[in-house]
């Protein structure tokens, strides 16, 4: 059976993400994916929250077979019964196959009788994006072969929160999609890599093989739309984007002077840069997008690094209070990278319902100073990327992504996870001021 498949559900999604990444999986050594794959683990764990929590009081059955045609005959079998829940099924049609996270009986008439089978897809995540979709979608498209009609899907969220989406908005491109996976799963096609837009695990992969090739991606600010406008009027490379006289609309003179910048080697200043006296350099860690997430504020000041730490579970309130303390005998800005810590401190203070608008006023985003004052010669302002140019030599191999699960591992009694995690900690610190100094400098 396996023959006939022409796709694999999770790549129909990715392929609206990255052709490369599709290309990368059937094409290039495992050796080269990402080392880190925090992420996967925790999207597994949510999984198992989930579905554990949706099949309370319903019978459930989880395969385990084998192989791939074993776990589709064992699934048509408990299909063909009725059972209410179906989890680790794998699907084939159409010549695709996957295995969705969950599958749902609703009250629908279908080949299996007065029943048939809806699939959820969960995912960590509260950012639903078109390949999550696109990959609920593709099973959607499976059942429609297996039992005579293709059912709506539900995406859930990180939260919980479910989403039914109506097959019918996809149907008309999942064809060409499952044909262009094929192609390249088969290397008939050989997509392009472009700088940042690879994901997790070919992530770092993606981005070398664009620093290789030179791609026009480099560029900062020039993602896959702007870099195809730019393609159709024969911009191809970063030359050319540093010498194009007059950008079309979509391309700003920064994106010129990004490209100069990279083609000359050295910085662009873009205007005069204004910078807070004596700041004090803060980076938060927590969770993005999740209120509650937030564990650890480190502070730098007069090279003294202070963190903050929420020493449980509910230690959250008293990490604010002590770093609100603190700051009441420390003047001056608060300098951060990207506008991350200052929305999550905002954001903190309502759930605790404490006062921090003083706090607040005097947080200042040194990333986008540094970005609207300077072009540099590299792809991205990210703080690991930027401060290493400035000087920076980093000795942490812990990432903002990793941050979490070393924070679990301590309050699971683990000290060399949070030793790690408080060196990465002041690492950004130390990073963030790094580049204040190098930009202070040039004037």
């Amino acid at each position: 059976m396996a023959d006939y498949v022409r796709a694999i559900a999770s790549e129909i999604g990715l392929c609206r993400v990255s052709p490369f990444a599709v290309w990368c999986n059937h094409h290039v050594d495992p050796i080269h994916q990402d080392k880190d794959r925090t992420l996967a683990v925790r999207g597994l764990e949510h999984e198992d929250v989930v579905t554990t929590k949706m099949s309370e009081g319903l019978v459930m059955e989880t395969k385990t077979v084998k192989t791939r045609t074993e776990s589709f005959r064992a699934g048509l079998e408990d299909m063909q019964k009725g059972v209410g829940q179906l989890r680790g099924v794998c699907l084939f049609g159409g010549g695709v196959c996957g295995i969705p996270d969950l599958l749902v009986r609703v009250e629908k008439h279908s080949l299996f009788g007065n029943h048939s089978y809806v699939p959820y897809e969960i995912k960590s995540s509260n950012i639903i994006t078109p390949q999550h979709v696109w990959q609920g979608a593709s099973y959607s498209y499976m059942l429609g072969i297996i039992q005579g009609h293709a059912p709506d899907f539900v995406i859930v969220n990180g939260n919980g929160d479910e989403r039914e989406r109506p097959y019918d908005q996809y149907a008309d491109q999942m064809q060409e999609f499952i044909d262009q996976v094929h192609d390249l799963a088969n290397g008939t096609v050989i997509p392009e890599p472009i700088y940042g837009h690879t994901p997790r695990p070919w992530r770092q992969y993606g981005d070398q093989m664009a620093i290789k090739s030179g791609d026009i991606s480099l560029v900062n600010g020039i993602g896959p739309v702007k870099r195809q406008m730019l393609a159709d009027i024969g911009v191809q490379t970063i030359g050319d984007l540093a010498r194009l006289e007059t950008p079309p609309n979509g391309i700003t003179a920064r994106h010129v002077s990004c490209a100069a910048a990279l083609s000359s080697g050295r910085e662009v200043r873009l205007c005069d840069i204004s910078l807070p006296e004596n700041p004090t350099f803060i980076d938060l860690e927590g969770v993005a997008g999740d209120p509650d997430g937030d564990f650890l504020i480190g502070t730098m000041y007069g090279g003294k690094y202070v963190p903050f730490l929420a020493e449980s579970r509910d230690g959250q309130r008293k990490m604010i209070l002590d770093f609100i303390d603190w700051c009441g005998s420390h003047d001056g800005m608060l300098c951060h990278w990207a506008p991350y810590d200052r929305v999550h401190l905002e954001n903190v203070a309502t759930k605790c319902g404490i006062d921090m608008d003083g706090i607040i006023a005097r947080c200042h985003d040194l990333w986008n100073t540094v970005r609207n004052s300077y072009a540099f010669p590299i792809p991205n302002y990210k703080l690991k990327d930027l401060s290493r140019y400035c000087g920076h030599e980093w000795r942490s191999e812990i990432d903002g992504m990793m941050a979490s699960g070393y924070y679990n591992a301590y309050l699971e009694g683990n000290q060399d996870a949070l030793d790690a995690l408080l060196q990465y900690n002041e690492e950004d610190c130390l990073a963030t001021e790094r580049v204040y100094r190098y930009v202070q400098a040039l004037g």
